[in-house]
């Protein structure tokens, strides 16, 4: 009846390190160590605690009953399977949500590049636009003999309007990729 030897072998059979036990005991790693280590020094409340910490009854932990090991290990390979079914769960659960915002943000994208192509496409018409009054102001005719400076002025400064205008419209064209 080796208690040290029942108690590592417990503990490594669920898979356990020493400072899981002395977490769940509330206890410093190194003093759970020195416990396993005394084995049959221990007290019956000490042995109780480690029993409940693994899972085992007090029996099972002294003698190292065969029986109830193999079912402590499917037991554990159960609660093993169980968490990661949920953990399965979850990730499957975090596919759908991100499925889900990925298609949103397609959905918005197509929605935004479709209103940058639209007023892309209203920028150049609107720069067409200016191009043929500039054009047709630039053509206007204007009689040296009967000119009068103040239609001069005005056309002039149309002309300088039309074209600080068609700077800014091929600013925001080019702007637009």
């Amino acid at each position: 009846m080796n208690i040290s030897l029942n108690i590592r072998k417990l503990r490594e059979a669920n898979r356990l390190t020493q400072n899981d036990i002395a977490e769940r005991l509330g206890i410093d790693g190194s003093n759970y160590a020195k416990q396993e280590k005394r084995g049959n020094k221990l007290s019956i409340e000490q042995v109780e605690k480690i029993a409940d910490a693994l899972g085992v009854s007090m029996k099972v932990l002294i003698f190292g009953d065969k029986e109830d090991n193999n079912q402590i290990l499917v037991e554990t390979k159960l609660e093993q399977v169980k968490k990661l079914t949920d953990l399965n769960d979850q990730y499957l659960h975090t596919i759908k949500v991100l499925t889900e915002i990925l298609e949103d943000f397609k959905k918005h994208d197509k929605e935004f590049k479709d209103n940058i192509t639209s007023l892309k496409s209203a920028l150049l018409n609107d720069l067409s636009r200016l191009e043929k009054i500039e054009l047709s102001l630039k053509s206007m005719p204007l009689e040296s003999v009967n000119c009068d400076t103040d239609e001069v002025t005005y056309r002039d400064t149309l002309l300088l309007c039309c074209q600080e205008l068609k700077a800014i419209y091929n600013g925001l064209v080019k702007s637009i990729v």
